[in-house]
């Protein structure tokens, strides 16, 4: 995980949030909502033990995510029916844990 090239990722994350606000505005008034779900580190088949342990460190809730985590925070914005124009991270805290 260390030293990836972050440009393209962080480009496509900035496209992904500036269309998700941009959609929710052009389509709200047809009672349309969208939102978005901004997942961190999820186990995959992908990750090696090693990469794991690194990610897990990088989250305030110190590990990595399952994909029930995602499920549930795409089932809670299909519930949501006021809220329009949000990006979900669903991180364990990761950006949180950059503030502080």
């Amino acid at each position: 995980m260390a030293g990836l090239p972050a440009t393209a990722p962080l480009v496509s994350k900035g496209g992904i949030h500036a269309l998700t606000v941009s959609l929710a505005a052009e389509l709200g008034a047809h009672d349309i909502r969208v939102n978005a779900v901004a997942p961190g580190f999820i186990r995959t088949p992908l990750f090696g033990d090693g990469d794991e342990r690194a990610a897990a460190g990088l989250a305030l809730l110190d590990r990595v995510g399952e994909v029930a985590d995602t499920t549930a925070a795409v089932l809670h914005l299909i519930d949501a029916t006021f809220t329009t124009g949000h990006i979900l991270p669903v991180d364990g805290g990761f950006v949180a844990g950059r503030v502080v």
